[in-house]
C-alpha cells in the first residue's frame, strides 16, 4: 500500500477516489489499532482496485525475495496469486533471488504443494542476471579509466574484459589490480590468473559467485575443473542447465566439452574452494 502511495501521489488519475485511497492509506498508518496489521492485505486489495478500474498496469518488484519468503506466511503469497488472477493483464510480480524459487522453497522448509499456486507464476519466466555484454563491458572499463584518470592500451582493456568475463564485480576488481601486473605480459594464463587470485577484492568476488550456487552446481563445476570424476546424472544435467544460462559454464558443441567461465572464476574453482 505504501508503494502505491509513493508511486502515484498526488493521485490525479483517481479523481474523486483520491480521498478514499488517502483515507485507506492513513488508516493503515494508525499503529494504535492492532486489527490493521491483519487487514493489510485487504487494504492492498482495495487500494489496487482504484487503479485497476482505470486500466493502470502495475509491476511489484520484490528485491531480496529470500527475506520476504522467510518472514511472510504462505497465505500472503496465495493472496498475491489471487490478486494477480483477478487482474491478469494489469498486475505482474518480479522477484530477485540468488537461487531458483523451487530450490529456495525447499531450503526454507516450505511445502511446495502449499505455495505452488504462487511460484508456478514464474516457472516459464526465469531470467538469469549474468555479465555485461561485450559492448557494455568495454564501456565499463572506459568509465573506470575516466574516473581513475588512467589510460590503458587496447591490449590491457581486452585483458580485463576477457579475464573478468564481463562480470561487473570481477571487472572492477581486476581493473583496480592492474598496477600489480605492471611489467607482466598480460595474457589470460594460469600464472597471471593465479597472481590475481591473491588479491583480496578479486577473491572475494569469486567467493560471492561461489556462495550463490547450489551444492549440485558447485559439484558440477568441480567435475568440469577436473577435481572430481564427472558423473552424468539427472541432478548433474539439471545443474548444467542452470549454469549455462548463468554464463558460468560454456558448452563447446564442436568438441563436446564444458568450460568454466569467466577465466578468473575457473582459476578460482581449480583452487578447490569449500
Amino acid at each position: 500500500m505504501h508503494r502505491l502511495y509513493m508511486a502515484f501521489h498526488p493521485f490525479e488519475l483517481l479523481g474523486e477516489d483520491a480521498r478514499h485511497f488517502s483515507n485507506a492509506y492513513a488508516a493503515l498508518q494508525d499503529g494504535t489499532n492492532p486489527l490493521y496489521a491483519s487487514m493489510g492485505l485487504r487494504y492492498l486489495e482495495i487500494g489496487l482496485e482504484f487503479f485497476m478500474q482505470r486500466g493502470v498496469s502495475i509491476v511489484f518488484m520484490f528485491d531480496e525475495f529470500e527475506e520476504m519468503l522467510r518472514q511472510m506466511p504462505v497465505k500472503f503469497f496465495l493472496t498475491l496469486r489471487g490478486l494477480r488472477d483477478v487482474n491478469k493483464k494489469q498486475l505482474k510480480f518480479l522477484t530477485f533471488t540468488r537461487t531458483p524459487l523451487n530450490e529456495l522453497v525447499d531450503q526454507m522448509g516450505i511445502s511446495r504443494i502449499d505455495i505452488e499456486p504462487f511460484i508456478e507464476l514464474f516457472h516459464d519466466n526465469v531470467l538469469y542476471v549474468g555479465p555485461y555484454n561485450e559492448t557494455d563491458a568495454y564501456r565499463m572499463v572506459e568509465n573506470l579509466m575516466r574516473r581513475r584518470r588512467r589510460q590503458y592500451s587496447a591490449d590491457v582493456v581486452n585483458f580485463v574484459v576477457e579475464a573478468s568475463g564481463g562480470y561487473a564485480g570481477l571487472l572492477r576488481s581486476i581493473f583496480h589490480s592492474l598496477e600489480s601486473l605492471e611489467g607482466r605480459n598480460l595474457v589470460v594464463d594460469d600464472d597471471t590468473l593465479s597472481h590475481l587470485l591473491h588479491k583480496r577484492a578479486i577473491r572475494e568476488e569469486c567467493e560471492t559467485l561461489w556462495g550463490s550456487l547450489l551444492p549440485n552446481e558447485k559439484q558440477v563445476l568441480k567435475m568440469v575443473a577436473g577435481l572430481m570424476q564427472y558423473e552424468s546424472t539427472v541432478a548433474t544435467e539439471r545443474a548444467v542447465n542452470m549454469l549455462i544460462p548463468k554464463r558460468l559454464l560454456r558448452l563447446d558443441k564442436a568438441q563436446g566439452r564444458l568450460y568454466i567461465q569467466p577465466p578468473i572464476f575457473a582459476a578460482f574453482v581449480r583452487t578447490n574452494p569449500d
